[in-house]
């Protein structure tokens, strides 16, 4: 944003003097890096230029084609041009494949939400509505403490205005009703994000408005003109070359109720709590837990070492961005970072043993493997990053062994070493065999059709991977050929080799928890587990007769030994990020807002 709040409330609050009304452009879906996006940019800005009445301008998501950073920077020179200050919400494009999962956006704009008053009498608040590299939206614990902090301040009288990426429902955004729950007793007015064309929704209590995006294919670059007037809102589409056409409006005064919808953050269906903590902040790396202690890390660097009692032992800040998995060996805990640093702690208290800059972000995460080097059995870290690159270090000296660049799009998945090899898939969706003691490519894999693949799994023969495709293969470890490969189990980036290595354990992406053979991909089990669509990667967990596995809805489900399912946990609105268990078989669960659960399984 081009000024602060306070700023830009000072320059509005003098429109005061003009309750008649005023404009502004409301911009979607600029896909900045896709063909001819660039030019026509440029012409929106120059025609929102050339029109004084319009007094700010609001970008509802997708600002970006692929979330790069280059993509960022050339769309916010071209914006920074606006005689009028803009605001911008982060988008499904921004966030799916960005490697610094949002930081870079909230680093050029200053924050990746607003607020803005206007007159004392409207408010508009945008929120970033994705989490990184993920399908599915969600509203972070953060932003939601946040936006009961600027709704304290609004005024029974005041319109809100609210804008987001994608629509307030259960199909788009996982804790949708957190943030209408927050509007009801407030004065909200409308909500508007995109969508494939400009339209008005009357068939909910809020009206939401629709707006087609900005660029297009054919050079037709458009935006939306909304002209406010005390008790109205018309909507204008501008179009390239051929003034404006009146497209939508409404009253806006009439009385708006909302119902507040059930926001229970926890439930407790059929397990032991040990304990739980809510951090209370964004965290998409996995916890950690080891024989006597669990390490969780949130987005902002936060660093956590707990004992298994719950008790905290000491806590470290990184001020780094941690958006991926950690692992620990000798009493040591690896941290890699989006500012391309990778740290070694000391397990027991937290300082900071060593750190390197790789230069690039790491974005897959930390595995440790045996390696003998420099005439001593030791331990090394495999590290993937943004750009493919696979970095290779031996722990306690972070001498680096080598690097290898196998991939062309960045590596979040997590690495599988084998004696002679790592296996490692990437977001370019290929798998890649690389020699564990040079990084030199023996063979690679393609999925042909998909751009991500899951983390890779084997049993000595084969290696199996889920892609998001639906498709699940077994490619020849030796030759790196497809031996087979199945469709039918609707799966997408979420599997396990069952712990005797003859199955392969599927989560789809609805409803279905599938037991196939490894030797031959054929179904044997089709569970029914009643989870809502989930395209997102999530954990499976296989223990004492038991097969767990987390849900985007926040949901961790347990088929029995019996093969019956039904939900075990429920940790609130937000992906399951982690289920893991230790040898004492405790387990634990943690989601993308900082809640960790630990637990055992009751008997049947």
């Amino acid at each position: 944003m081009k000024s602060k709040l306070l700023i830009l409330f000072i320059i509005i609050s003098m429109w005061a003097v003009f309750p008649q009304g005023y404009k502004y452009a409301v911009l979607s879906d600029i896909r900045f890096g896709s063909p001819g996006s660039e030019e026509q940019l440029k012409s929106i800005v120059d025609n929102i230029n050339s029109k004084k009445e319009i007094k700010f301008v609001i970008i509802t998501g997708n600002a970006t084609q692929d979330g790069k950073d280059d993509q960022f920077t050339g769309v916010k020179k071209i914006l920074d041009k606006l005689n009028v200050d803009y605001y911008p919400v982060s988008g499904f494009t921004d966030m799916k494949r960005n490697a610094s999962g949002g930081s870079k956006a909230k680093e050029l704009w200053e924050d990746d939400k607003f607020a803005l008053e206007v007159a004392r009498i409207s408010n508009y608040i945008g929120i970033n509505d994705f989490t990184p590299w993920r399908n599915n939206g969600h509203f972070s614990v953060e932003d939601l403490l946040w936006l009961d902090t600027t709704l304290t301040s609004t005024k029974p009288h005041e319109q809100i205005y609210f804008f987001s990426s994608c629509p307030l429902d259960d199909k788009n955004i996982d804790n949708w009703y957190e943030v209408l729950n927050r509007f009801s007793d407030k004065n909200i007015r409308a909500l508007f994000y995109p969508s494939t064309e400009n339209k008005i929704i009357f068939d909910s209590p809020i009206p939401q408005v629709l707006t087609k995006p900005s660029v297009s294919k054919d050079n037709g670059w458009n935006f939306t003109l909304v002209d406010k007037e005390p008790d109205s809102l018309s909507f204008f589409e501008v179009f390239k070359d051929t003034g404006s056409i009146y497209w939508g409006g409404f009253i806006d005064s009439n009385p708006i109720r909302i119902i507040k919808i059930d926001s229970t953050s926890f439930l407790n269906y059929n397990a032991d709590i040990l304990w739980q903590k809510d951090l209370q902040k964004k965290m998409y790396a996995p916890v950690l837990i080891t024989q006597d202690k669990i390490f969780a890390a949130t987005f902002d660097g936060e660093v956590t070492c707990f004992d298994l009692a719950g008790n905290i032992l000491w806590e470290k800040h990184l001020d780094r961005t941690v958006l991926s998995g950690f692992t620990s060996v000798n009493d040591l805990l690896l941290i890699g970072t989006y500012e391309g640093d990778l740290f070694s702690l000391d397990a027991n208290n937290g300082s900071v043993v060593q750190v390197i800059g790789i230069g690039e972000p790491i974005t897959s995460q930390l595995v440790t493997t045996d390696i003998h080097y420099n005439d001593a059995d030791t331990k090394a870290v495999i590290a993937g990053t943004a750009a493919g690159n696979v970095y290779f270090y031996e722990v306690n000296s972070f001498e680096q062994i080598w690097v290898s660049n196998p991939a062309t799009e960045k590596i979040t998945t997590k690495p599988l070493p084998l004696k002679e090899k790592i296996l490692i898939t990437a977001r370019d969706g290929m798998l890649y065999n690389l020699d564990i003691m040079s990084g030199v490519l023996n063979w690679k894999w393609s999925s042909k059709n998909a751009y991500s693949l899951s983390s890779p799994f084997t049993d000595g023969k084969n290696v199996f991977v889920s892609s998001a495709d639906k498709n699940v293969t077994a490619i020849d470890l030796l030759r790196g050929k497809s031996d087979w490969r199945r469709n039918e189990h609707n799966a997408n980036e979420s599997i396990l080799l069952s712990n005797d290595q003859q199955k392969i354990l599927i989560k789809s992406l609805s409803d279905y928890f599938i037991i196939a053979d490894a030797e031959t991909g054929k179904m044997e089990r089709k569970i029914k587990c009643g989870f809502p669509n989930d395209p997102d990667p999530s954990d499976i967990l296989q223990i004492n007769n038991h097969i767990l596995f987390g849900t985007g809805s926040g949901v961790v489900y347990s088929i029995n030994k019996y093969y019956k399912s039904s939900p075990l946990l429920f940790l609130g609105n937000a992906r399951i990020t982690t289920l893991q268990t230790a040898d004492n078989n405790l387990i634990i669960a943690a989601n993308c807002d900082g809640k960790i659960v630990i637990f055992k399984l009751r008997q049947d």
